[in-house]
């Protein structure tokens, strides 16, 4: 039972790594309807992302490809791998494992008529970084888009936003299952066990031993139970004599 539970845990318990990004409050805005904006400096950016290794140092490159899941936030929107209709994730991991340079976004929506975007980046060329919540109008039949609301914080030259990197357990909700289901078959196994052990001890005891002072009465028993007996074989001594 040990070898099954060991094996079950080692096949079911996995880790996944998140990326985790959290933003600076927005301090810049613009809207089309300033009395009903969206954004105020309560809002921020937050990305989660959550691949089945880290990412490896090098290059500035497209990682969409290493990304199980993900989350994005700008305070009033979350957007997810299951509600996105677009999403940008270029990453160059320095050399001690952390993002150095990145340009997130997350889209959702219709990208040829309206839509919600969420971003983040810090870029090479400028080393400024800036993150971003918007809601966005493309002009039918033009390439041209108007911003209908827009919060986003700018960071001062060379700082950015809060970058952690943990290890997420994936396995707990299939292995309590699979524990339970051990334990269960655990119990019947023992509860079986106990039963063939008792059985084997009333066979190997054998009948009851009968103390001497009682034998005497289970004998008159006895007589007197066959004399009964002898009445239901035979009807007729059951019945009255004939009259004379």
């Amino acid at each position: 039972m040990l070898f099954v539970v060991t094996l079950f845990y080692g096949s079911a318990h996995s880790s996944l790594v998140e990326y985790r990004y959290e933003g600076r409050n927005f301090n810049y805005f613009e809207s089309q309807n300033p009395q009903s904006a969206v954004f105020d400096t309560t809002n921020r950016v937050t990305f989660s992302l959550l691949l089945n290794s880290r990412l490896p140092s090098g290059l500035f490159r497209d990682v969409r490809q290493d990304v199980v899941s993900f989350e994005a936030s700008d305070g009033d929107l979350t957007i997810t791998d299951e509600t996105a209709s677009f999403r940008q994730f270029l990453f160059k991991i320095g050399a001690e494992g952390m993002p150095e340079f990145w340009s997130l976004g997350a889209y959702s929506g219709d990208l040829d008529d309206l839509y919600r975007e969420i971003s983040t980046g810090f870029w090479t060329n400028s080393f400024t970084s800036i993150d971003g919540g918007a809601i966005i109008q493309k002009v039918s039949n033009s390439a041209q888009i108007l911003t209908l609301e827009k919060g986003h914080y700018l960071y001062p030259i060379g700082e950015f936003g809060t970058w952690t990197i943990n290890a997420v357990d994936s396995s707990p909700p299939l292995l309590s299952l699979g524990l339970g289901i051990i334990a269960i078959l655990s119990l019947r196994v023992i509860s079986g066990r106990k039963k063939l052990a008792q059985k084997k001890h009333d066979d190997d005891i054998g009948p009851t031993l009968i103390a001497p002072q009682f034998q005497g009465s289970i004998r008159k028993t006895d007589n007197r139970q066959q004399t009964n007996s002898n009445r239901l074989d035979n009807p007729r001594s059951c019945l009255s004599k004939p009259a004379p």
